[in-house]
C-alpha cells in the first residue's frame, strides 16, 4: 500500500513538473518579442512614476514613443494603450505640453519567468542627452505574456531599483 501510494505521489508530480514546464513561455523569447514595448516606455521621461497602473500622460507619451518606433499611425490610442499595459485604462489627458522622448538604447541584462505570472526583464538604458550615448538607468520591466498581444507580453509594471 505503502508503495503504491508513494509511486501515485511521484507519478502526480512528475506529470506536474512536465506540465508546467511545456506551459511556461519562454522569459528571454518573451523579452526579446517586447523589446519594442520596453523600448518605447523607457523613451518616456514620466516613466518614473510608473507602478502600477499607468498614468494617463505617461500612457500617451509611451503610445508617441510606439508610433515613433513601429510607425504605426493607424491604431487607435485605445488599441495601443492596451497594447502597451497590462492593465492601462487610456484616457485622454489634460491639455499641458509634451515632453520630448529620450533617445535612448536599452540592453536587456536578464529575463526571469518570477512564478507568478509575470517575467522580470532587467535592463541598462542610454540615453543621448546630446553628448552621445551615456548610462541613464537601470530598470526592471515586469512582462505580462499574452501570445494574443502582437508582441506576446503587455507591460504590467516598472520598478527602477537603486
Amino acid at each position: 500500500m505503502k508503495r503504491l501510494l508513494c509511486a501515485l505521489v511521484c507519478v502526480f508530480m512528475l506529470m506536474g513538473c512536465v506540465g508546467a514546464g511545456g506551459e511556461a513561455p519562454d522569459p528571454e523569447k518573451v523579452a526579446e518579442g517586447a523589446l519594442v514595448l520596453m523600448q518605447a516606455l523607457m523613451m518616456c521621461p514620466r516613466a518614473q512614476s510608473f507602478e502600477d497602473i499607468p498614468t494617463c500622460e505617461l500612457a500617451h507619451e509611451a503610445i508617441r514613443a510606439y508610433r515613433a518606433l513601429t510607425q504605426d499611425d493607424e491604431s487607435d490610442d485605445k488599441a495601443l494603450c492596451a497594447l502597451l499595459f497590462a492593465d492601462g485604462v487610456c484616457e485622454t489627458p489634460d491639455e499641458g505640453e509634451e515632453n520630448a522622448l529620450l533617445d535612448i538604447q536599452i540592453t536587456i541584462d536578464s529575463a526571469i519567468d518570477s512564478g507568478d505570472g509575470l517575467i522580470v526583464v532587467s535592463l541598462t538604458v542610454y540615453a543621448d542627452e546630446g553628448y552621445g550615448y551615456e548610462f541613464y538607468c537601470l530598470a526592471d520591466i515586469y512582462l505580462k505574456p499574452d501570445p494574443e498581444a502582437p508582441c506576446g507580453a503587455r507591460i504590467a509594471r516598472l520598478f527602477f531599483p537603486e
